[in-house]
């Protein structure tokens, strides 16, 4: 299986996010650290093109997204581990995924078929 050096890049980019999300979270155990880690590292890179494409920004940007996507998947794995140790959370955390549903569901993704922008 060989990469292009999109994917090579991306995926540096990725791990890097997934990194600095670990490196700013309190240290908890190396179980729950590399769990971490490795969760922003595999969602990065499974979904920053259907990202790009669903949201119609621009390719070139795909490792910004890569990188931004590598610590929300990083703290969401967090999450997961903190909910699972505290079942108390849970309720907290599930409002606040249905809340970032709403957002999402009342903008919609825009594809590049009805952009807006102006085409200067």
């Amino acid at each position: 299986m060989k990469f292009t050096p999109d994917e090579l890049m991306l995926f540096a980019i990725s791990v890097t996010g997934s990194l600095i999300n670990v490196l700013l979270t309190p240290f908890r155990t190396v179980r729950n650290t590399l769990a971490q880690f490795i969760s922003g590292v595999f969602i990065a890179f499974i979904f920053t093109n259907p990202v790009v494409h669903y949201f119609g920004i621009d390719p070139t940007y795909a490792g910004p997204v890569g990188g931004t996507l590598a610590m929300v998947g990083a703290g969401a794995a967090r999450l997961a581990v903190e909910v699972s140790n505290e079942p108390h959370k849970a309720k907290g955390v599930i409002s606040m995924v249905m809340d970032i549903l709403s957002v999402i569901r009342d903008n919609g993704g825009r594809g590049k078929d009805d952009d807006h922008r102006d085409p200067r």
